[in-house]
């Protein structure tokens, strides 16, 4: 079992939003490796993204960066694969913006933690960490 997601599962295309504001009709459509709660948990960070894009107006600040479309749509279709991904990936647990223009993307799975920043510059970086160390560090895209 994979302990994060490999490099492939994590570039993703910003052309989704047909697919992504599509919701499962009833549980026989839920995905067979997750739980119904993990698939709500899932849904829970695909609903709060596409608010996002619906008013991206909620993430400015009087500090920092406001987060661009073009990233928040990017962020949309990373998780949306991989809460669809045939490779076992526990929900995020936080989805945040950096105040850089970027969204940072956090998951845990025991003591592996890892995330994924989504930058305004359009890169994608992974930092892995295992009992809050930082075991690697990988540029994305």
């Amino acid at each position: 079992m994979a302990l994060a997601p490999s490099y492939s599962e994590l570039m993703i295309g910003s052309r989704t939003r047909s697919v992504v504001t599509t919701r499962a009709a009833d549980d026989r459509s839920l995905s067979t490796r997750q739980s119904l709660s993990e698939e709500k948990v899932w849904q829970k960070w695909i609903d709060e993204l596409l608010r996002w894009r619906e008013n991206p107006a909620i993430l400015e600040s009087d500090e920092g960066v406001a987060t661009s479309p073009v990233t928040i749509e990017s962020a949309i279709a990373m998780v949306w694969r991989l809460s669809k991904s045939d490779t076992p990936t526990p929900a995020p647990a936080a989805i945040v913006p950096d105040g850089d223009g970027g969204i940072a993307i956090h998951f845990r799975r025991g003591e592996l933690e890892w995330s994924v920043e989504l930058l305004a510059s359009g890169h994608a970086e992974m930092y892995t960490f295992a009992k809050g160390v930082l075991i690697s560090s990988d540029h994305l895209v």
